[in-house]
């Protein structure tokens, strides 16, 4: 078991952010080597599909990659802070957190805040051909949302569940707390400022 304690990304993310990087560089190589075979085209209809397909094709790859950022990374909440009273806790026990927002008009009954545990675990499929593939998914094992009222600042006291997963760091099963205050959008990726929260047996 690695140290629970260890900060840093979840398991998997590092994969994926290796992932976008490599789709991205894959979409700007297309793009150059595209461009680079307009000189050589046959006739002006070649050549401009040429253009086409060196410009549309590195844009989807870039998409994809910056899709895959946000699921690893997703933007922040500007002008909002959150403060725990404590960052490493026991099953049972309860945490304060607070959150201050710069502008609180704003912000009231939009931003989300609350204590949130992902469990991340491994997944092996085997596809037609025998061929195994090793995938790590992730399912929220508590959840704990509070709205934003209003105010410079606004605290809530979380409670730990007693019977709540650990924080646990493994090589196929792995559980991660945090705080987290969020925007929610529809259709786009949610605003999220998260802080990591240490919970012991």
């Amino acid at each position: 078991m690695k140290d629970a304690s260890t900060r840093g990304l979840p398991p998997g993310r590092r994969f994926k952010l290796f992932m976008a990087a490599l789709i991205a560089l894959g979409g700007l190589a297309i793009g150059i080597y595209a461009f680079s075979l307009r000189g050589s085209a046959v006739n002006h209809s070649a050549k401009v599909a040429v253009t086409i397909a060196g410009i549309v094709i590195p844009l989807f790859f870039l998409a994809l990659a910056y899709a895959i950022l946000r699921l690893v990374v997703p933007p922040g909440v500007r002008g909002v802070s959150v403060t725990l009273s404590r960052d490493d806790v026991r099953r049972g026990s309860d945490v304060d957190v607070r959150v201050e927002a710069a502008k609180p008009d704003k912000m009231a009954r939009r931003l989300e805040f609350g204590l949130v545990c992902t469990e991340f675990y491994d997944v092996e499929t085997t596809d037609g051909r025998g061929n195994r593939t090793r995938a790590t998914r992730q399912a929220d094992t508590h959840v704990d949302w509070r709205p934003f009222t209003g105010g410079p600042s606004q605290t809530e006291r979380f409670v730990i569940p007693a019977d709540a997963p650990f924080s646990y760091r493994g090589s196929c099963v792995s559980y991660v707390w945090r705080v987290s205050a969020r925007l929610p959008k529809r259709l786009r990726f949610d605003r999220a400022l998260n802080t990591s929260l240490l919970v012991r047996p």
